[in-house]
């Protein structure tokens, strides 16, 4: 059953084992055992990357309402700002390994290439589940490994730049399955570069500003070039993107906090409620008061 006052955890990165280090990895069942299970339940909006590798049975873990069905040989990504909540059953194991944005290393020629600042905007791209097929063993050797790794940590740099490097060995091993199963290798443009910035500082300042103008100014680029990248990259234009982006966070508040509606209209930069109102049942196509009540409902039946 929902809370009566729901609220979205922000959950920062924290390793209590080994203060200061910025990657933990363990068994999921080690994970629910550090807090109560209305903690886990409860919906959380964690700071840091969760990489989860199903070892056993079935389960369902729910990111911003979309509930995926994980299975032995599934690997989830659950990407820093988005809303989480899990629903554990007793046969379910997974390894599970969390890490800040911070710790995942740098490859210069992969930003060179894509723009994207780091391997982790690879790794599952445009979903959150991936089924990694006949490749599940191997995958899991590597998880394993880390596992054991970790187990073995050190505090000095030769040991945390082993465990970096075996975690980028894991996210190039993961972007390219993903690419594979997509049938299409990233296309590293112009367009995409443009694109990836634009995604960076959209996710920064969605809030700010709604204007293709501010972004393309932020970007230093012209409104067509972004409008033509978006096009070329995504199929649609920047506006589109920013207005999606903002009913995502719209939807996120609605459901998992108590704030009204014309609240949450002045959190995300709108000056009028009713052009929030608008746009919000354009695109989720039901007003807000009706999406929240909805999905309140869906949520305490799953």
């Amino acid at each position: 059953m929902l809370n009566s006052s729901p609220t979205i955890q922000n959950v920062r990165y924290a390793n209590p084992l080994r203060p200061g280090f910025d990657i933990e990895v363990m068994h999921l069942s080690d994970l629910l055992h550090r807090a109560t299970p209305a903690h886990f339940q409860a919906p959380q909006r964690p700071q840091f990357h969760l990489l989860f590798f199903i070892t056993r049975g079935n389960g369902r873990h729910l990111i911003d309402f979309r509930a995926h069905s994980c299975r032995c040989g599934t690997v989830l990504h659950v990407r820093p700002g988005q809303v989480q909540q899990y629903v554990t059953a007793p046969s379910f194991e997974a390894l599970v390994v969390l890490f800040s944005p911070s710790f995942v290393p740098s490859d210069h020629e992969l930003t060179r290439l894509s723009g994207h600042d780091s391997l982790i905007d690879h790794v599952l791209p445009d979903s959150s589940l991936l089924t990694v097929g006949p490749t599940a063993a191997l995958i899991g050797r590597e998880f394993e490994q880390l596992c054991s790794e970790y187990g073995q940590l050190e505090a000095s740099p030769l040991s945390i730049s082993l465990i970096r490097h075996l975690l980028q060995v894991q996210l190039l091993r993961l972007a390219l399955l993903s690419i594979t199963k997509n049938s299409a290798a990233p296309l590293y443009t112009a367009a995409s570069r443009t694109v990836a910035r634009f995604q960076r500082e959209l996710e920064v300042r969605f809030t700010q500003s709604h204007k293709v103008g501010d972004f393309a100014s932020w970007l230093n680029c012209s409104p067509r070039t972004l409008y033509s990248s978006c096009m070329t990259m995504r199929g649609v234009g920047p506006k589109s993107l920013i207005e999606h982006r903002v009913i995502l966070e719209a939807q996120r508040l609605l459901v998992h906090t108590a704030l009204p509606v014309e609240g949450i209209s002045v959190e995300l930069g709108f000056d009028e409620p009713p052009n929030f109102t608008r746009i919000f049942r354009r695109i989720a196509g039901v007003s807000p008061g009706s999406f929240r009540d909805d999905r309140r409902r869906a949520l305490e039946v799953q």
